[in-house]
């Protein structure tokens, strides 16, 4: 076993060298097959900004008011907090799966009073926040923590879908 992992190390250290600069390796995360590697393009990203007048600022941050491009929002499933936890009286956590189609946009919002994690099933999708000075490129398995203060907005500028575990505590009007 020792030796295997070893040559998946040295094989995906070859592919990263002898691959075109936007091209990455990695083993794949499966235990029951240890030597495979997926080589993953990267695509290149042409950030296209929305026009002046879709924008708005909120939290320091200049991003789209409007949402668009969302294939679904399925819910998983909602808990009463007030039920668990009477301090939490009118609150919910609730779990939902964003998909979000190329060109698609999450238009920016503030997380005052509803935390969250989005964590990305698949996909990948370009974050904008107020607390971060660059655009962060989230992909499958990264979170993304929203909390007080944060301000923020995504936008899917890759040629897939992209798909997001959305978990947050929130108060339905």
């Amino acid at each position: 076993m020792r030796h295997s992992i070893r040559f998946t190390l040295v094989i995906s250290y070859l592919l990263l060298c002898i691959s075109p600069s936007n091209t990455i390796a990695h083993p794949v995360d499966d235990h029951r097959q240890p030597d495979k590697v997926e080589i993953i393009m990267l695509a290149d990203i042409t950030l296209t900004p929305p026009r002046d007048d879709d924008m708005v600022t909120l939290g320091g941050l200049k991003g789209p008011k409007e949402t668009k491009g969302i294939a679904s929002i399925d819910t998983m499933g909602i808990i009463d907090l007030g039920a668990e936890f009477p301090a939490m009286s009118g609150r919910q956590l609730r779990a939902r799966i964003f998909t979000i189609e190329p060109g698609g946009v999450v238009g920016i919002h503030t997380h005052e009073q509803r935390p969250g994690y989005a964590f990305i099933v698949s996909g990948s999708i370009v974050e904008h926040r107020n607390d971060n000075p660059d655009p962060l490129i989230r992909n499958a398995g990264d979170i993304s923590m929203e909390k007080a203060g944060v301000t923020h907005w995504w936008e899917n500028t890759f040629d897939e879908p992209v798909k997001a575990l959305v978990v947050d505590i929130f108060k339905p009007e």
